[in-house]
């Protein structure tokens, strides 16, 4: 049974109850106050609103909500399971009860109209029952709160009655905590009464203003379900605001919850279907607007549709909408007679070339015509993509690459989208009951999709060699291997496309400061070295693939801003929050997760909360392999491209393998008492970072440019598998006076490593078994390893296999002092044997040892033994070891 089943059969009531609140009796709203659900918010005065319908709580105070899962498993302190199980024992509702997702029904469900049956097929990886529950509450919330209504009607510029009929909703907050801000809830329907789409949108924002409330929702047609029956003309808006504000001035339309470029040959059909005639397309004053309206007018006219495309006055600003338009003062009389009347007519005219690509309205459409060899067809469409300055070849893969965006085209859907706009595809028919002026009898062009099999044959073959190499794809200033600044847009000399603005160098570091100031960083000179030192790394990526570490975010205790740290990277070098995956001690699992991130072009890659040792020889290739292949999901091809991913990992006191140890850069954070405690002198670090970026990225290439004009001087003090990377970075931070990079790597690789751990616990074991300052054979310290489960892995093999892998374990360690606990440290050495062809071991102490024997009972001499003696413990008191042999 999954969560949403079984969160349909709960009486809420009773759950409440048991979990020791409960519900108040409500009243003709669903909704309760009770005190906070969340153990950590002493909620003096109640102010957790809870729905006894769906049992979802919010808390406007602390700000921290959830379904009644999460208030099980914070009320009994138990496993998500443990809750589930509980809830399936204790609080199903019996028979005769009615059902969460029955009382939503009723309300939910739109009356079914006369029309197609059918809009296009939903997506079955959506929980659709979760998406109806929180369209429940925001109506819900908006009937409750009347100033939540007036802020809605007053944001989108409509009225009460038009709100009603489409039935928003308010909502604050996301369960996955996508945003936080207040927004709007847009359900678009389809003609039988099923919900298709939930959007959600933030009134004011200039980036990213709607979105979909859960991921995987298709576009669909917005307000399909409101065209009354027998309309012959209606309008074709671009979003969703516009296409509610029409409505509300008397216009009949529909638009796409997708965007301009986003229209579907099925809702060409459909809207045929209805007895659509004529089609106005009203799009936005922009760029974008205006490619869109080329899509959908080819697609409307493809279906047998009239369309008409009106313009806005040329002297409208950018981005001018419906919305600007009745928002400036003009009524919707003038919109009828200065804009509406004046569409113009879609000419969609075709110019006959030799060539199988011809032109349709000053846009390269290719023929598919089956009296043509594949071939010819294929080198066609190479040429039409290179022409394009948007597709590339990646390793063994095509991406598409352009000032917003780069991704992999490896499915349909990626392929219609990186052409959209560029590049139409169409069959044709003659028509030999119309001529041209010649005689000649005009085709008719039918649009299709892109040919996903065409594309492949094109991957696969020679063809693909004459696109231009993406080697490296970038949203932050990138420098060539002479560290010149790579001017914006695709460069050749490096195949490198830089998505962004030039960016001059500048000389202050106010903004790089600030936000290293407000970290509890452990030792502040070293990790905020290495902070600013994983920035640089992000920037210059290109120059060692393969051959920079991770960064391992190590705190003392949770809540110190380890995952903001690796965040804030990501909105700075990749404008984007940062990709994040979950630790699991299954390779497999584990490198599926990574393949994806990677196949997506990530950046900046977050493992984020590892509570676990963490042993992957999936993570130690991924963060120094120079190529990056990994097998894509679901199918037998392979993803191989240049490694310039920057992997986080974030940890409290965490331990890992010594191989994942020495391929990482520490940054530890460190503060004493309640973490929740600290005071900021900035409360939205993130907010910060986005409003200055480009000024955050100007002072770190000021960095490197006066390291450069300094003549590029090497860092100093690393010795290890990165050091053209330490020599570069540290050079660059040394130059703008930052000291101590890499200052705590030893500290690590000796704390951090579970073999480090091993070792430690070893030398406790020889040292409570009074065998110190004695040589132990290999085979002594495996069967003492075995005894006491130290190294596992290595001495689970059998025979002569257990001493080599052991063997292999300890030599990291040889010379090094271990420090057993506060006050007892020992020194470890391997040397060999009087033959001289096998290894001993020993483990050097010089202090007293109880009668009792345990650690922790250590005791320091009060004086240094005389280097002349020969080093050895106490066995019992006033007792002295043999430095040859132990009596017990």
């Amino acid at each position: 049974m999954k969560t949403s089943e079984l969160l349909k059969m709960v009486d809420v009531q009773v759950a409440y109850r048991l979990l020791g609140r409960e519900l108040p009796t409500p009243g003709t709203k669903p909704w309760v106050k009770i005190r906070c659900i969340h153990p950590d918010h002493r909620d003096e005065h109640p102010s957790c609103s809870v729905n006894v319908q769906t049992g979802w709580w919010q808390c406007f105070s602390c700000g921290r909500d959830g379904n009644l899962i999460l208030a099980v498993m914070l009320l009994r302190r138990c496993s998500k399971q443990e809750a589930f199980n509980w809830l399936k024992t204790n609080c199903v509702m019996g028979e005769g009860h009615t059902t969460v997702s029955e009382c939503a029904t009723t309300e939910l469900v739109p009356v079914s109209k006369d029309g197609p049956k059918t809009e296009c097929t939903r997506a079955d990886d959506v929980p659709w029952d979760e998406v109806e529950m929180w369209l429940k509450i925001a109506q819900d919330f908006v009937d409750s709160e009347p100033d939540s209504e007036e802020w809605i009607c007053k944001s989108l510029g409509i009225s009460q009655p038009t709100r009603v009929r489409f039935k928003l909703g308010f909502l604050k907050g996301q369960p996955d905590h996508t945003f936080h801000d207040p927004r709007i809830l847009i359900p678009t329907w389809d003609r039988t009464g099923l919900l298709r789409n939930l959007r959600c949108y933030r009134p004011g924002a200039k980036q990213r203003k709607v979105l979909p409330l859960c991921r995987g929702m298709k576009p669909s047609l917005f307000a399909f379900d409101q065209i009354p029956a027998g309309t012959k003309t209606l309008i074709l808006a671009e979003g969703e605001r516009d296409c509610m504000v029409l409505y509300e001035h008397g216009f009949v339309a529909v638009s796409s919850t997708g965007g301009a470029g986003t229209w579907l040959d099925e809702w060409s059909r459909l809207v045929a279907e209805l007895g659509v005639e004529h089609v106005i397309i009203l799009y936005d004053h922009d760029d974008a607007g205006r490619e869109g309206v080329k899509k959908a007018a080819s697609s409307l006219v493809s279906a047998g549709i009239k369309v008409l495309i009106a313009s806005w006055p040329e002297e409208s600003p950018p981005g001018f909408d419906v919305a600007d338009w009745f928002s400036s003062g003009k009524s919707a009389e003038q919109l009828q007679s200065d804009v509406l009347e004046k569409a113009t007519k879609c000419e969609c005219s075709l110019v006959r070339k030799t060539s199988c690509v011809i032109q349709v309205d000053g846009r390269p459409v290719l023929y598919l015509a089956t009296d043509r060899p594949i071939a010819e067809t294929t080198a066609n469409l190479t040429d039409v993509l290179i022409q394009s300055n948007r597709i590339f070849r990646r390793g063994t893969d095509i991406w598409c690459a352009d000032a917003h965006r780069a991704f992999a085209i490896t499915n349909r859907r990626h392929l219609g989208g990186a052409l959209n706009g560029y590049v139409e595809f169409c069959k044709y028919i003659k028509d030999d009951e119309t001529l041209d002026e010649n005689g000649m009898s005009n085709p008719i062009i039918y649009y299709c999709n892109p040919p996903f099999e065409l594309f492949e044959r094109l991957q696969y073959s020679h063809e693909m060699d004459r696109l231009l190499p993406l080697n490296h794809y970038s949203k932050v200033p990138v420098f060539d291997t002479d560290f010149n600044l790579i001017p914006p847009g695709y460069h050749d000399p490096t195949g490198i496309f830089y998505a962004g603005e030039v960016i001059e160098p500048s000389a202050s570091m106010e903004h790089l400061k600030l936000l290293c100031s407000e970290f509890a960083w452990k030792h502040d000179e070293t990790d905020k070295a290495n902070y600013i030192g994983a920035l640089l790394t992000a920037l210059l990526v290109m120059h060692f693939p393969g051959g920079h570490p991770g960064v391992v975010l190590n705190g003392n205790q949770p809540s110190l801003g380890k995952t903001l740290a690796a965040n804030l990277t990501s909105l700075i070098v990749g404008d984007k929050d940062v990709e994040s995956v979950t630790y699991t001690q299954n390779d497999e699992e584990f490198e599926k997760q990574i393949a994806t991130q990677v196949d997506r072009g990530a950046l900046v890659i977050l493992i984020d909360n590892i509570k676990a040792n963490v042993e992957s020889a999936v993570l130690e290739r991924a963060i120094t392999s120079k190529v990056l292949t990994f097998r894509r999901l679901g199918k037998t091809e392979a993803i191989t491209m240049p490694n310039t991913t920057l992997f986080f990992l974030t940890v409290n006191n965490g331990l890992m393998s010594r191989d994942l140890a020495t391929r990482c850069m520490p940054i530890n954070l460190y503060y004493e008492g309640p973490a929740e405690q600290r005071e900021f002198t900035n409360p939205d670090l993130e907010e910060y970072a986005v409003a200055n970026r480009q000024a955050i990225l100007a002072e770190l290439v000021g960095m490197v440019a006066r390291w450069v004009e300094a003549g590029r001087p090497d860092g100093k003090g690393y010795r290890g598998r990165f050091n053209r990377w330490a020599k570069t970075i540290g050079g660059v931070l040394a130059v703008s006076g930052f000291e101590g990079f890499l200052g705590n790597w030893a500290e690590m690789t000796s704390q951090m490593s579970t073999e480090a751990d091993e070792i430690t616990k070893l030398a406790s074991v020889v040292l409570n078994l009074k065998r110190v300052n004695l040589d132990l054979t290999a085979k002594e310290l495996v069967q003492i390893a075995r005894e006491h489960e130290l190294f596992e892995q290595a001495v689970s093999k059998g025979g002569r296999g257990a001493v080599q892998s052991l063997g292999h374990h300890l030599v990291p360690f040889k010379g090094m002092t271990i420090k057993v606990d506060d006050d007892v440290e020992v020194i470890f050495h391997i040397r060999h044997d009087a033959s001289g062809n096998k290894n001993v071991y020993r483990f050097e102490f010089d202090g007293e040892l109880s009668e009792t024997a345990k650690l922790g009972l250590w005791k320091p001499k009060e004086s240094p033994l005389d280097e002349r003696e020969s080093i050895a413990p106490i066995a019992d008191a006033g007792t002295r070891l043999d430095a040859h042999r132990i009596e017990i």
